[in-house]
Order: structure tokens, then sequence, then C-alpha cells
């Protein structure tokens, strides 16, 4: 299925997830996002953009119909069945439990909709919450990167977590 086919629509309990409309405004707010609460990993990142292999949906609450922040597909191959899933929340949004459910509720739709073989979270290894995010959804330790950051020349650590079904996925609620 080509990438431009993939027009999810998801409702969890408390979110709806739905093709981003603004792209503009979801690198915005991910950019605000990235350095407002991840300062020491993003500071040297020069722009924040949207790759043409991502899929990008906004995070919005059922309920108020708010905006909370934004989760992306990228890293896509076909051939395999292989998606990465991105994430982030708007700061004030953060703590929530909004990531977790939107994650859990892709996770769920990816491997019985898709029928998707590997799903990945990958983060730099001082995002204590992404490492978090992905253990408590079931998604294990699979490879450690270590090499230099492209911008600014320090040492880094990238992880990956990968899932190879969605069986006894939580549903991602509230820390």
């Amino acid at each position: 299925m080509p990438i431009q086919d993939y027009m999810i629509i998801l409702e969890t309990e408390r979110l709806r997830i739905t093709p981003t409309g603004d792209v503009k405004l979801f690198v915005a707010e991910m950019k605000k996002s990235h350095l407002t609460q991840q300062f020491e990993i993003y500071r040297h990142v020069p722009s924040f953009e949207l790759r043409d292999d991502q899929i990008a949906f906004s995070i919005t609450s059922k309920k108020s119909r708010k905006f909370l922040g934004g989760l992306s597909l990228h890293g896509i191959d076909q051939n395999i069945g292989k998606f990465e899933i991105g994430y982030w929340l708007k700061a004030d949004q953060a703590g929530k439990g909004y990531a977790s459910e939107a994650v859990s509720g892709m996770t769920k739709l990816l491997f019985e909709k898709y029928h998707a073989q590997k799903l990945e979270i990958r983060c730099d290894s001082r995002n204590v919450p992404s490492m978090a995010l992905a253990q408590r959804l079931g998604f294990l330790p699979e490879a450690i990167w270590n090499g230099k950051n492209i911008y600014s020349g320090e040492p880094c650590q990238s992880l990956s977590f990968a899932r190879y079904d969605a069986k006894d996925l939580q549903a991602g609620s509230p820390p």
C-alpha cells in the first residue's frame, strides 16, 4: 500500500487521531515541544521538518477538541510490514497519559488492520519519558546505536524498541 494510502482516522477512549491538516502548525508545535521538554537533546537541531516518508497525525481531545500533540508514522517498509511510530505532546499536556493512549491505539490498529509485522519506537537514550512509554506498552529493547550528533558532533546514543504483535497490549491509560 503506498504511503499516501494510510489515511487513518483513529479514536481511542479520550483521543481522536487524524491526518494533520496543517503541516506548518504541526512542525512548529513539535519544535516548541521538543525544545521545551527536551532542550538538551534537541538544542543543536537547526530546523525541524517532516520527511517525505512521514505521515503526520494530529492528536486532539475528543471531549474538548483541543490540539494536544502529534504522532507520525515513518520508516515504513511495506515489503516486510514495518512501521516506526513517533510522538510528541504540547508541554502542558505531558504526563496525562495521552501519548501512551495514542501509541497504544495506533499500535493495535497497525497490527490488526494494516497487518504490521514489526513496529518500532526509536529515541535518544536521554529521553526517559519515551523509553518509559515504549516499555510500558510492551515494546522490547532491540538495538543501541552509539555515534555522534550530526549537528553538534557530540557523542550520542539512540535506542530502538520493537513489538512484533499486539498480544497483551496495554490500553495505554494514564500513568
